[in-house]
């Protein structure tokens, strides 16, 4: 017998939804975010016989926040990157007046690591 999540993250969507429809246990909750793929093609009723819910968060939600929500979520992602550098592998950084160059960096298909762009002091 397989081994049940309460909960699973997905960040393709898409068929990625009704993969994880099969390991999530009853009653549990798929959160996607970003849907690298499109949604076209998900089976919505894969989530059905298992109670499952599904949840999306979006960046967009976030600017919705109230300020002072806003500056405690930058303070804890300061914090995490300040005390675990390891979990943010650096691929560039780049100067604001740079941007169109970091655009271009995140854009090809396989890169791997987060690209920086610096603010302006």
């Amino acid at each position: 017998m397989p081994l049940l999540q309460k909960m699973a993250f997905d960040a393709l969507g898409g068929k990625a939804i009704d993969d994880l429809a099969e390991v999530v246990d009853d009653g549990g909750t798929i959160i996607n975010f970003g849907s690298l793929e499109s949604n076209i093609g998900t089976n919505i009723y894969s989530l059905v016989p298992n109670h499952l819910a599904l949840k999306s968060v979006s960046i967009m939600s976030w600017f919705r926040l109230a300020e002072d929500e806003k500056r405690k979520d930058f303070e804890l992602a300061l914090g995490l990157a300040k005390s675990h550098p390891e979990l943010f592998e650096v691929a560039h950084e780049y100067e604001f007046g740079d941007f169109q160059k970091a655009i271009q960096h995140v854009s090809p298909p396989g890169k791997t690591g987060i690209v920086l762009l610096k603010n302006q002091s």
